[in-house]
């Protein structure tokens, strides 16, 4: 081995002789590791998931006694919902911060706390917080990023107001209110003012394409304007918020094919689409110039709208991909030069009929959504929370109405705490497979299609297969079948080849107690390890692979052991023990280190 070092100043024009015990060899795994990804991944998946509790604030939801006023449900039910967010470890929450809420009178602010907003003071005057202000000032104390919704104009600003759903019947042009732009304004930075301390990105609206959100029907020329309200609201507050479009209903738009809406509405009322859902929403969106006001577009990817002619409400993993690849594509034709947009997806979920059901579609929806293959979804929010009353019996929830926890909640615990200060990788060194492919039909029992709703020939149940790094170099593997579609009396069973000799113990993580159970059926081999019949089925398997505890290295020689100040010199020889690859090397003297290059 040949190295060339320069050794700078110490002390004095002394000659610094190199003591063998004196020069520490330090492991680096880590650097191997980022060797291996394919796409790095900056941000811990905790970081990038949250949930959905609209209903939060208002528990009660409108003015249930008439006297103008909203009426906020109770404090015990918000602190309950942030603590179990908490225990969760939950780190984003999306909650609606609606202008009918707050400003139900025109001048009149009902924020449900003191004058002046701090959210400490909660820890020692809790009797004095309510609604918005209570919410806000928990989520802050529990250390959870709020997610704000603006939007929900009340009925003096032109809202044809539903008191108990907050929803818009229509957003006024100005021609009929031709003061509505300086009040939305006001609006966004009063409230974001208020609570700048503690929320720094805002949501506009929610599923602002379908007709339920915005009558007389959607229309994107109209909704840009908002955003471009927003934004300048926005730029006029000191801290500059971050700024998501809001999320669509679905996907939002058609363009390659690959999604089909569903259109609930229609055989009640009308057979005319337009009149209930924009199929292009977000395609017209960004042809408006969204992209110039925006940090971010957000989406809605519920699995049953994929295909309105066969709905299919598995998490459809594949296409869930594409759709995003999809959004990405369009992003990057129109976003201004030099400007990143991000990607949200603010609701999905499924409900809990079947608990075990939601629970495994939500895990294997978040470790997908977690992997570098998404092409970099910044955020996924789970809807929702709790079950709540005023949620027209929405059972989605990861608590039900008491706050008892579903499996999903377990699940979710999990996640967080086994992925979530990882980042995900792609080894080249871990190979997975299983012995049965194929099947002709979903876990459903519905054909398998293609983008296009072609059904496929010859279908394959695909192993999803999905790597995460840990801190301290310990990987965790997601992985499960898509479908299970072979033959149940036959379980499938994983294999797992791991050609890297860092690892030991591999241990299988039940993802609703976290518990770690070593696994059996690991064999040695030269270049790492062997871990066959994992029994597999569409429910994910989490297995971890510790990192190995290596031996200490050992040096033997070293030559020269000795060089000038200031002097560069070849090291000709350094031998030992117990190297590892990306092995450096760190020169001390007298337990202090010599400042060098080339180390």
């Amino acid at each position: 081995m040949r190295v060339g070092k320069k050794l700078l100043s110490y002390s004095s024009c002394l000659l610094i002789v190199i003591f063998l015990a004196a020069v520490f060899l330090i492991l680096s795994p880590s650097k191997q590791a980022k060797a291996d990804y394919t796409t790095e991944e900056t941000v811990p998946c905790q970081d990038r998931f949250g949930v959905c509790a609209a209903q939060l604030p208002t528990a009660l939801g409108c003015d249930t006694d008439g006297d103008g006023d909203l009426d906020y449900g109770p404090d015990t039910e918000i602190d309950t919902a942030l603590q179990k967010m908490a225990e969760a470890g939950i780190k984003w929450v999306r909650c609606k911060m609606a202008w009918a809420d707050l400003q139900n009178q025109d001048g009149t602010w009902n924020w449900g706390g003191p004058e002046n907003f701090n959210p400490d003071d909660i820890k020692t005057h809790p009797e004095n917080f309510h609604g918005y202000d209570r919410v806000v000032a928990r989520a802050h104390q529990y250390q959870i990023n709020i997610l704000g919704i603006l939007g929900f104009p009340p009925e003096w600003a032109g809202n044809e107001y539903y008191p108990c759903y907050c929803y818009p019947k229509f957003i006024p042009n100005g021609a009929n209110y031709p003061n509505i732009d300086a009040q939305w304004k006001n609006y966004v930075k009063t409230v974001c003012s208020r609570y700048k301390s503690c929320i720094n990105t805002w949501e506009v609206w929610n599923e602002e394409n379908l007709m339920i959100s915005w009558a007389p029907y959607p229309t994107p020329s109209q909704f840009v304007h908002v955003l471009q309200k927003t934004r300048e609201a926005f730029d006029e507050i000191e801290e500059n918020p971050t700024l998501v479009m809001g999320g669509v209903n679905g996907l939002g738009f058609t363009q390659t094919g690959l999604w089909f809406w569903f259109i609930r509405w229609i055989p009640i009322v009308s057979q005319n689409p337009a009149d209930y859902v924009n199929y292009q929403f977000l395609d017209g969106c960004i042809d408006a110039g969204a992209l110039n006001y925006v940090d971010a577009v957000a989406y809605h990817p519920y699995t049953g709208l994929y295909n309105v002619s066969n709905p299919n409400d598995t998490p459809q993993e594949e296409t869930s991909r594409l759709a995003i690849a999809s959004i990405r594509s369009k992003i990057e034709s129109y976003k201004p030069a030099g400007k990143t947009i991000g990607i949200w997806n603010t609701e999905f979920g499924w409900g809990s009929d079947d608990m075990a059901k939601q629970a495994r579609y939500m895990l294997r929806s978040m470790i997908n959504y977690a992997d570098t293959k998404t092409q970099r979804l910044d955020m996924s929010l789970w809807f929702t929370f709790y079950d709540a009353s005023n949620e027209g019996g929405v059972n989605t929830g990861l608590l039900d109405s008491s706050f008892a926890p579903k499996t999903a909640y377990n699940y979710y615990k999990t996640f967080q705490t086994v992925f979530g200060e990882s980042r995900p990788f792609v080894p080249s060194y871990i190979t997975a497979t299983c012995n049965q492919p194929t099947g002709s039909t979903d876990e459903n029992n519905r054909p398998f299609e293609d983008d296009h709703c072609n059904v496929l020939p010859n279908p394959i149940d695909v192993l999803e297969d999905h790597y995460f790094m840990q801190p301290d170099g310990s990987v965790v593997i997601g992985v499960w079948k898509t479908n299970f579609l072979g033959n149940p009396a036959v379980p499938d069973q994983l294999t797992l080849t791991i050609n890297n000799t860092g690892f030991s113990n591999p241990v299988e993580i039940n993802p609703e107690t976290g518990v770690e159970t070593p696994l059996p059926n690991v064999t040695p081999t030269p270049s790492g390890m062997v871990i066959s019949n994992i029994a597999i089925d569409n429910t994910p398997k989490i297995i971890k692979l510790p990192k190995a505890t290596m031996p200490a290295p050992t040096l033997t020689s070293i030559t020269p052991s000795s060089a000038n100040i200031n002097t560069t010199v070849n090291i000709t020889n350094l031998a030992g023990t117990n190297f590892q690859s990306g092995t450096t090397v760190r020169l001390e003297r007298a337990g202090t280190v010599v400042d060098a290059t080339n180390v």
